[in-house]
């Protein structure tokens, strides 16, 4: 993984995250990136569409510009939503 940039470079963070066993993990990659969401070790089309065809074993590419930021779970999802 490349190490993280404060504030990737000038470009805000995207704000997808998707829950593993480590808490809620927010994506890598820059915010409006075109192509999948990436995590770790997991890849994801995007949780709001029917089916986002998470994949597990994706390392980390270019387009990774932050490091893992992760939120406990603690029964709900960060901000109030679940």
């Amino acid at each position: 993984m490349q190490p993280a940039s404060p504030g990737g470079q000038g470009a805000p963070r995207c704000s997808e995250q998707i829950r593993g066993p480590e808490g809620f993990a927010r994506c890598h990659r820059r915010h409006g990136h075109a192509g999948r969401h990436h995590v770790r070790d997991r890849s994801w089309d995007g949780l709001a569409s029917a089916a986002p065809g998470l994949q597990f074993g994706v390392a980390c590419d270019a387009g990774c510009l932050f490091g893992d930021e992760v939120t406990a779970y603690l029964g709900k999802r960060p901000g109030g939503r679940f």
